[in-house]
């Protein structure tokens, strides 16, 4: 038997640092998205122990080549997320009789070091598709617990397929899906009849990666609590995607373009051309909101026309 699952990733669509944490960790305010733009697929199917393979990408140990994508150097070890969380959620629920382990492949498409999530999209749907090859009957809160000791992004993809826009709080694993009938997610909205509907956005993926931790080195306390989200929900509850392209923000923005030259250079061609981006996660991806297909080929013309930004796409 094996069991496959398509994997989205996200942007964020408002990303700010609140505090430093005693704990090493930092207090994050961001409002995620899911896109369909582009896609991972894992499959599993039953084995007496874990492993991984992985295709459309340059791996650790074995290089296999299915489809044009960015490359990235995987590890398909326990370093990968997918086994971490399988391991995880065995460890988690040792009593309920779960046998042997499980063959994972991923078809990798989503790019690495983009701030698009996706290696804890992969791990989300470790997480469900072990749940349904062992038949286990685990309730979300547990769900969530294991997926937080994996990776702080990963619970919001536990649930974004029926809530795919929220709020994530803490170190980015407290998940409030943000309702379709209520410009704040607290206590004081009813409960929602329906979750917001992604905004339609375009990602602009560079032929260049950026690493979370260096991002977050870069930062000092200077640039920690200066823009309240309380300020960006109500704006994005008008649905209005210019609104909500100039009310985004992002903390590492900054200083990722001082570093990186060549995405500032990136994101100043974009303005320039009527097209302004906001950056996702810690980086190197963009997103900007949805535009025609006629306009989409003649800036990627554009684009491929720049030696310095060619390999760069739209999708």
């Amino acid at each position: 038997m094996s069991i496959t699952a398509r994997v989205y990733p996200k942007i964020n669509l408002f990303l700010e640092i609140v505090r430093r944490r005693a704990d090493g960790y930092h207090e994050i305010a961001t409002v995620m998205q899911t896109v369909g733009n582009v896609y991972d697929e894992l499959a599993v199917e039953p084995a007496d122990t874990f492993s991984l393979t992985v295709r459309g990408a340059e791996t650790r140990g074995a290089k296999t080549l299915s489809v044009e994508t960015h490359r990235a150097d995987l590890p398909t070890d326990d370093r990968n997320l997918v086994l971490r969380a399988a391991r995880a959620l065995r460890l988690a629920v040792r009593g309920a009789n779960v046998i042997g382990g499980a063959r994972f492949t991923l078809t990798k498409n989503i790019p690495t070091g983009a701030g698009l999530g996706g290696g804890s999209a992969d791990a989300a749907a470790a997480l469900q598709l072990c749940a349904q090859l062992w038949r286990l009957d685990i309730a979300p809160a547990e769900m969530s617990a294991v997926a937080a000791t994996v990776g702080s992004d990963v619970p919001f993809f536990l649930t974004a397929a029926t809530a795919p826009v929220a709020l994530a709080t803490g170190r980015g694993e407290i998940i409030t899906p943000i309702a379709a009938d209520c410009s704040s997610p607290t206590a004081d909205c009813p409960p929602p009849t329906a979750y917001c509907n992604p905004l339609p956005c375009n990602l602009i993926l560079p032929p260049w990666s950026s690493a979370t931790g260096a991002a977050y080195r870069a930062l000092s306390a200077a640039d920690f609590d200066r823009h309240p989200i309380t300020d960006f929900l109500p704006i994005w509850a008008t649905g209005d995607a210019a609104k909500i392209l100039a009310a985004s923000f992002n903390v590492f923005a900054r200083s990722f373009f001082q570093r990186e030259k060549r995405a500032a250079r990136l994101a100043a061609f974009l303005a320039a051309a009527g097209f302004p981006a906001q950056l996702s996660g810690s980086g190197a991806a963009m997103w900007m909101p949805q535009i025609g297909a006629a306009a989409r080929a003649e800036l990627q013309r554009r684009l491929n026309a720049a030696p310095e930004l060619r390999g760069t796409r739209i999708v």
